[in-house]
């Protein structure tokens, strides 16, 4: 099994090598491509996968340099956002080393890029729940990383929805599940 495991971490090292490579790959066989990515990827790859998959689906122009920390820098957000967020990110995955204690760099990561989000799409600022989905980007990716790729879910992969007022998304998906 532990032969199988590296062996598939190779070729997933190997498709995932660069941007362009991932590109290549894609183009070349989508449907084994998307297969592959449904049976599972591995963790060590995982977060650079991640990024790929959110970059495919972003405008070419979406990721700005400098704007997460431009608004990393911001002292208040919309509407009461940073109270909810101060009041969450302790709750948040509280079994996990990384955001166990308070002070610790998983928390502020997390704070910080919850707090950039808010600030970047102000009509939805923060809604209970954002934190879960932020919080397994950063134990993958850079704080950066999960600040774009979080924004790419919400605004280019429609899990705004999840979040909207009402949560049309979420009753759409209750709605089916209870069929």
């Amino acid at each position: 099994m532990v032969r199988f495991e590296n062996a598939q971490l190779v070729k997933w090292q190997k498709r995932a090598a660069t941007p362009r490579a991932w590109q290549e790959y894609a183009e070349r066989k989508p449907e084994k491509l998307r297969k592959r990515i449904r049976a599972g990827v591995p963790d060590a790859v995982r977060g650079f996968v991640w990024k790929l998959l959110a970059a495919a689906r972003a405008p070419p122009d979406w990721r700005q340099q400098g704007v997460y920390h431009k608004l990393c820098s911001k002292e208040d957000g919309p509407e009461n956002a940073f109270l909810q967020i101060d009041k969450d990110v302790p709750r948040t995955m509280t079994e996990h080393i990384y955001f166990r204690s308070v002070g610790k760099t998983g928390q502020d990561a997390l704070r910080r890029v919850l707090r950039a989000y808010a600030c970047f799409h102000p009509q939805l600022g923060y809604t209970q729940g954002m934190s879960s989905y932020a919080a397994v980007l950063l134990l993958y990716m850079t704080e950066e990383d999960a600040f774009w790729t979080f924004a790419t879910l919400m605004q280019h992969c429609g899990l705004v929805g999840l979040f909207e007022e009402g949560f049309p998304l979420l009753f759409s998906h209750y709605d089916t599940w209870q069929q």
